[in-house]
């Protein structure tokens, strides 16, 4: 991966990711500028990856993600089978 810093481009370019075929662009922090004569353009973060790089940070992005879904799933468990019955009262005297 290669760091390219601040760039500027036009809204075509301003994607978060552009697939090639030897290199993928990725674009963070997309906002729109406007320079003095009034032309709109575009300043983003730019990474470069090969397409080999770019599958395995998909793949460490996507193993991120899974580990923190499983932990927000445990902790929202524990919520809704211990933490929240034990602050709500239960009435057990309704009839049926």
């Amino acid at each position: 991966m290669k760091d390219m810093g601040i760039c500027h481009g036009s809204k075509a370019q301003a994607v978060e990711v552009i697939v090639g075929k030897e290199i993928v662009y990725e674009h963070k922090d997309i906002q729109q500028m406007e320079t003095e004569d009034g032309s709109e353009v575009y300043e983003y973060h730019e990474y470069q990856w090969t397409p080999s790089e770019w599958i395995e940070e998909l793949g460490r992005r996507n193993k991120e993600l899974q580990e923190t879904l499983d932990t927000t799933t445990e902790v929202l468990d524990d919520l809704m089978l211990n933490i929240i019955p034990s602050i709500i009262p239960v009435d057990d005297s309704v009839e049926e």
